[in-house]
């Protein structure tokens, strides 16, 4: 538009000027002035026909000089003298009182006359080429003269963008600092199903322009409001950073199903991007599938450090977000309806050195609001962490998950990945921390890892279909959580699920209620936890299931100030008072041997295998009376095959106590000492060694025999076992 306007004004400039040319020529007075030319000034017509007049008035001889003509003239005549121009003959001079007085007339050499005649006509061309130019110059700007000549035409700016100035002085350098506009790129659209609807174009080579053109330019580029279809952009190397108009206003829609319509490869053999100090950023718009297309994603980067995302919404995607192997990667201030799953991994786990992983790291993901939607994720978790460190998730509610689905997926290598007043609805597990493999490499097999130093803070999982939270790993802890409602969903899920693979782990001040299982479960191998000041209550829904709480590792995992409503089950310990005793087994009713001289078992219990460890001591108290009677009567305290013991005495009547505590030196490897005191006798000490198997299921157990088969000689009212350290 701006050659045209160009052309044209040049055009009409030269018509205008070899117009003037031929009209002065032809029509000047003889007393005007010369008429400019490019190659100077010449006569008009009326002064070529006057000088030849002139010379037929005058005398016919040329003088060489004026004081030859003056001596050779009478007065008032006059005379020619030869001039020295070469485009004259001779000057005219006329005698007046005896003196010589130059005429100013000329006569011009014949030469002259036909180049004065010649550069009229050229101009005379050159005015009839201008004009033809000038004429179609008109009519090409016809579309833009006609605009100019509308109401509004005194708007139109013509305008190419530009490097930007160091200063701004024109209207054009204060266009050049705007925003890029997509629009600017329009004019690459091929595909246009309505041309005068833009939001069916394909803009995939405007938008790939576009994007490429604001990294190299380091300027912002602005997408308006609108819907603008497009397949697959690649993001390009370098700063970038575009807005639209408001993420319900501009949309970023799939032009074809299976598009993901942002897309970085960054191939790098470390899982860091080779570009320092980058940036992309991306706000106030929408990526969508309004048509339903399917299998579409909207951004998926591999290996890239510094991406932002910030105002964006999510609609009806199959995958909102994918970064592998990245860094630095914010979302915050997010709106999604159906908008797909969010993933951050650094799959397959590659360890690259011998102390080094490949891995995603530093995600940020905050200030999400779901526009009360469901989503239907096919069985895949609807915020998935992989193999990641340091991610930071907060104020953020899923949609409606309708029981096919996880919330949120912690696995493998993650380390320190922070939930934070999330609320979690109707997923099949709220938050589900799992073990993961590594990939070795060089052949070598995958081996397991387990998330550590992983954080939960008033995470909320509402109406789950199975456990609430499933939990496995190192270091990690839960406070001001809430497990409730899974009875409406599922007949299975406990509150709080906690593997083998758990320890050191802390959970406090959380609720779990309306669980059909158990509220919470610690299965056997789980260690060094502690849960304290938990309300868990009106769980155990569903006939057939379990408890309100069931613990099977005592001695490691310890409940305090606890408020558990409903029946407890601690295999291997007990609660008192809503702490974990550490009395783990306290019988206090009564045996008493038979009428019979065989060795009596009165009182035992099994210790779960797996529940004792090398460290740890077991004391082990039982007490009674004896009969009225001096028949012999010995009592044995057992630990496995171990036997401490106990006493051989024909006391007649009184109560008897024998407590015995033994040291788990090392695994297979026992000491113990041994004491026992009976009412109106002395007592009696002794110590020894054992090599039982602590591993497996120890049997403790009193023996009582009788030296008269007489009933009731041997009764035994009490038995406890208490498990501390040494």
């Amino acid at each position: 538009m701006t050659d045209q306007t160009e052309r044209l004004e040049i055009a009409t400039v030269k018509a205008e000027v070899g117009s003037n040319i031929l009209s002065r020529f032809a029509n000047d007075a003889i007393a005007a002035p010369p008429i400019p030319t490019e190659s100077g000034d010449i006569q008009n017509l009326k002064q070529i026909i006057a000088g030849i007049e002139t010379k037929a008035s005058v005398s016919t001889s040329i003088y060489p000089d004026v004081a030859t003509g003056l001596s050779a003239t009478d007065e008032g005549g006059m005379f020619l003298v030869a001039s020295s121009e070469n485009d004259e003959i001779y000057a005219v001079w006329r005698k007046v009182g005896g003196v010589a007085v130059d005429t100013g007339k000329r006569s011009m050499s014949s030469q002259a006359v036909e180049d004065a005649v010649v550069e009229a006509e050229a101009s005379a061309a050159q005015a009839a080429a201008a004009a033809a130019e000038a004429m179609a110059a008109a009519a090409d700007a016809g579309p833009l003269r006609a605009d100019l000549l509308a109401p509004d035409g005194a708007t139109r700016v013509g305008w190419i963008r530009d490097q930007l100035a160091p200063s701004i002085e024109s209207v054009a350098q204060m266009l050049n600092a705007q925003s890029v506009s997509l629009w600017e790129f329009a004019d690459l659209v091929v595909t246009k199903p309505t041309p005068t609807n833009a939001a069916t174009w394909d803009w995939t080579p405007a938008m790939q322009a576009f994007v490429d053109y604001c990294a190299a330019n380091k300027l912002a580029g602005s997408i308006p409001a609108g819907t603008f279809k497009f397949n697959q952009v690649n993001l390009p190397d370098g700063n970038l950073c575009i807005h639209g108009a408001g993420p319900f206003s501009t949309f970023l829609s799939p032009y074809s199903a299976g598009t993901t319509l942002l897309y970085k490869n960054q191939v790098t053999p470390s899982g860091v991007d080779n570009q320092t100090n980058q940036l992309r950023g991306i706000t106030d718009l929408a990526f969508a599938d309004e048509a339903g297309l399917g299998g579409c994603r909207a951004i998926f980067c591999q290996n890239v450090v510094g991406v932002v995302l910030q105002r964006v919404q999510f609609r009806k995607l199959d995958k909102a977000l994918e970064f592998n192997r990245c860094q630095n990667i914010v979302l915050d201030s997010w709106f999604y309806y159906k908008g797909g799953r969010f993933i951050f991994d650094a799959s397959p786990y590659r360890k690259i050195a011998p102390s080094t992983y490949d891995y995603t790291k530093t995600v940020q993901v905050t200030n999400g609001q779901d526009l009360l939607g469901y989503s239907d994720l096919g069985g895949q978790p609807w915020l998935h962490f992989r193999d990641t460190v340091n991610a930071f998730v907060s104020n953020v509610q899923t949609p409606a998950l309708m029981g096919k689905a996880d919330g949120i997926k912690i696995e493998g290598g993650c380390e320190g990945i922070w939930l934070n007043n999330v609320i979690l609805v109707w997923p099949v597990i709220g938050v589900n921390m799992r073990a993961g493999l590594i990939d070795i490499g060089n052949g070598i097999p995958d081996t397991v890892i387990d998330p550590e130093w992983n954080n939960f803070v008033a995470v909320a999982v509402d109406q789950p279909s199975g456990d609430a939270f499933f939990m496995e790993g190192d270091y990690w802890n839960m406070e001001s959580c809430l497990a409730v409602n899974g009875d409406l969903r599922g007949t299975t899920g406990s509150g709080i699920k906690i593997t083998s693979r758990s320890k050191h782990f802390n959970v406090s001040k959380t609720t779990v209620r309306d669980m059909p299982a158990n509220g919470i479960e610690v299965d056997l191998g789980a260690s060094e936890g502690v849960f304290s000041y938990m309300d868990v209550f009106d769980n155990a829904s569903v006939s057939g299931a379990q408890v309100n709480a069931a613990l099977t590792r005592p001695d490691s995992v310890k409940f305090r100030d606890m408020r558990v409503v409903g029946s407890v089950s601690v295999s291997g310990g007990r609660l008192v008072g809503g702490n974990t005793s550490p009395v783990i087994s306290r019988d206090t009713g009564s045996a008493s041997t038979p009428a019979s001289v065989t060795p009596t078992d009165l009182m035992s219990y099994t210790i779960p295998a797996g529940t004792l460890k090398a460290g740890q001591k077991v004391k082990i108290l039982a007490y009674g009376t004896f009969a009225a009677n001096a028949n012999n009567k010995t009592i044995r305290v057992f630990f496995g095959a171990l036997n401490a013991g106990g006493w051989v005495s024909t006391t007649n009547g009184g109560a008897w106590r024998i407590d015995t505590e033994i040291e788990l030196i090392s695994a297979g490897s026992q000491e113990y000492i041994r004491r026992s005191d009976v009412q109106g006798a002395s007592n009696s000490i002794a110590t020894g060694i054992g090599a039982v198997d602590e591993s497996a299921a120890v049997l403790v157990r009193v023996q009582g025999e009788n030296g008269v088969a007489s009933a009731g000689d041997i009764v035994c009212q009490h038995l406890s076992i208490e498990l501390s350290p040494f």
